[in-house]
């Protein structure tokens, strides 16, 4: 199991009558981030993820609906959803599983990292192979 679990961001909210504002700073990512995606479109309590990155450190946010977020080695599932005020930092080499609870659920994950396939890893078994014999 990774000793570098994902863990919540809360954002700092500020609001009046005509609507709030949600912010992450820049000291609440311990990167710099090099990509900015979006998932949406995906129908009620499709699983999404399923995969590990060697390199690639991710912060999730839930801009629409609710998901579930499981992460390999933590018993607890995570809960996003767009009244959060959290983000969820992952770092590298975390296994994470997606569902997407409500249809029309959106996230936007920021990336300390380009898009390289090569940084994937996207079996479980060779994820857990690599865990127990780390180079």
């Amino acid at each position: 199991m990774s000793s570098n679990l994902p863990y919540l961001v809360t954002a700092f909210r500020s609001g009046n009558e005509k609507g709030s504002v949600l912010v992450f700073e820049k000291q609440n990512l311990p990167f710099k981030p090099q990509r900015m995606f979006w998932i949406t479109d995906v129908p009620r309590l499709t699983k999404r993820g399923g995969h590990a990155h060697k390199e690639c450190s991710q912060f999730i946010v839930c801009v629409n609906g609710t998901i579930s977020i499981d992460v390999y080695g933590m018993q607890d599932k995570i809960i996003l959803d767009e009244s959060s005020l959290v983000g969820l930092q992952v770092p590298p080499m975390n296994w994470i599983d997606l569902r997407f609870l409500r249809s029309k659920s959106k996230i936007v994950v920021l990336c300390s990292h380009e898009y390289n396939e090569s940084e994937y890893i996207r079996d479980f078994n060779e994820f857990k192979r690599i865990l127990e014999n780390p180079v």
